[in-house]
């Protein structure tokens, strides 16, 4: 039981994250970004075949894999998260992204 209330706060928190750095982008945009950032969390891997499985999703991992492959390759994307991301940062961070 605390397992799944665990699984569940983590994503919360992660759909209130990824809704502050995504803001601004289709929907479809932003649920890869919030899927990315739970496998990631989830698997302690940056491959998309880690994080499709972490998904559990009843399509084929192969679709899972292409369909997030897909959606992180869309044209300007990774520079509205950049952007996003920068302008949400504290000023503790410093100036230069770890990016």
């Amino acid at each position: 039981m605390h397992d799944v209330k665990a699984a569940h706060r983590t994503r919360v928190q992660i759909e209130r994250f990824s809704g502050n750095l995504c803001r601004g982008l289709p929907k479809v945009g932003r649920r890869a970004v919030r899927e990315v950032l739970y496998g990631v969390q989830a698997r302690g891997s940056v491959k998309l075949s880690e994080i499709a499985r972490s998904l559990g999703e009843r399509t084929g991992l192969k679709k899972d894999i292409e369909r997030l492959g897909r959606q992180l390759g869309r044209p300007g994307l990774r520079e509205r998260v950049q952007r996003t991301s920068s302008a949400r940062r504290p000023h503790s961070w410093g100036k230069t992204p770890c990016w």
